[in-house]
């Protein structure tokens, strides 16, 4: 009589390829129960070995990670000082300064507390001195822009009405 041959229990297999088809056993969804049963464990020991396989399936992604991100960053780095493309230099050179912490959204927020009291009339002298005449009335509302010429419309305001906005109406001969 010819004896069966048994294939091989599952504690007989090296350790590796054990653990391999745990995790491909886990990850496609197989319960603790039916794990303990195919393994030979006890249902306390699945939580540790998964735990335990993630520990090590998530050391050896970063070791390769590590090493395809130095090739990354060169590559970006590349990019952003030798692409053809503006827009594709413009990408790689924002992602660079974002990685390195310069978002610039963040660097945009600016607080400035000003304690100096001062009047209206005071800002609307500093915002022409600062910015010109026509640009500074444009902000405050006091002239817009028609047809490439400012029209002002401080003629039509109230005498002492500095800051209050106003709707002008051109002129027919402005529309024109």
């Amino acid at each position: 009589m010819r004896k069966k041959k048994k294939l091989p229990h599952p504690t007989h297999r090296t350790k590796q390829k054990r653990d391999e088809e745990f995790s491909r056993d886990a990850a496609e969804g197989m319960s603790s129960r039916e794990l303990a049963t195919k393994f030979d464990l006890g249902q306390s020991s699945i939580g540790i070995k998964r735990k335990q396989l993630a520990r090590q399936i998530e050391k050896e992604v970063r070791s390769r990670l590590g090493t395809v991100s130095l090739k990354s960053l060169d590559n970006l780095v590349s990019l952003a000082f030798g692409a053809e493309s503006e827009q594709v230099r413009y990408v790689a050179t924002k992602d660079l300064l974002d990685r390195a912490g310069f978002k610039a959204s963040e660097l945009s927020k600016l607080e400035i507390e000003d304690t100096r009291s001062r009047t209206p009339v005071e800002i609307e002298e500093e915002m022409r001195e600062r910015f010109g005449r026509d640009v500074a009335d444009m902000i405050m509302g006091k002239a817009r822009v028609i047809n490439g010429t400012t029209a002002g419309v401080a003629a039509s305001q109230p005498a002492g009405d500095t800051l209050s906005p106003t709707v002008s109406t051109p002129a027919s001969s402005e529309l024109n």
